[in-house]
């Protein structure tokens, strides 16, 4: 979609996210309808690439030839809510009078980032938790399965959503009809 000629069609940014979107202020600012953020997690890990040597996969225990770190997501409970919170507030100038913005997170996190996004995109303008599950194929043993992520959702306008319908052919276990009288469930 969109026009390929356009100098505003998919535009990739590698730097600080902070000074890109300080950047994009100049010409965006107050132009953009929706904004889908994946920030770091929080979740206490380092992440590297993994590699190929010699036809293997290669990850070493070390930093060294092997191994190049593609980030680091370790910070302290402060530190990471500064730095989104600073990153949200750029981001709400971004945004045009008809906004929706999702941010998705995990567990680590979701509780603190909730109540950033209620202070920065007012909690009025909360919409939804939207619980991504995947699946676990093995169970903890010390507790509850954390296979999922959080979305976190936010609009000025509250008629943004469109409900998915799956058609199928088993009416025992889809209790709607629509229009032409097909089954579905939500």
């Amino acid at each position: 979609y969109g026009d390929k000629e356009s100098k505003d069609f998919n535009k990739i940014f590698w730097w600080d996210n902070f000074q890109v979107l300080s950047h994009l202020l100049k010409d965006y600012k107050g132009k953009i309808d929706l904004i889908y953020i994946d920030p770091p997690f929080d979740s206490k890990a380092d992440y590297v690439k993994k590699i190929k040597f010699r036809g293997k996969d290669m990850q070493a225990r070390e930093q060294n030839i092997f191994e190049e770190k593609q980030y680091s997501d370790i910070w302290s409970n402060d530190e990471y809510l500064q730095f989104m919170f600073e990153r949200l507030l750029l981001l709400r100038e971004l945004l045009s009078d008809t906004w929706s913005i999702y941010l998705h997170c995990d567990w680590h996190k979701s509780h603190h980032l909730r109540c950033l996004m209620d202070e920065v995109f007012w909690e009025d303008n909360f919409r939804n938790e939207i619980i991504w599950h995947y699946q676990a194929w093995t169970w903890p043993k010390d507790g509850f399965a954390k296979k999922h992520d959080n979305i976190l959702f936010y609009s000025k306008w509250n008629n943004t959503y469109n409900p998915v319908r799956l058609l199928v052919k088993d009416e025992s276990i889809y209790p709607f009809v629509d229009e032409n009288w097909r089954k579905y469930r939500m």
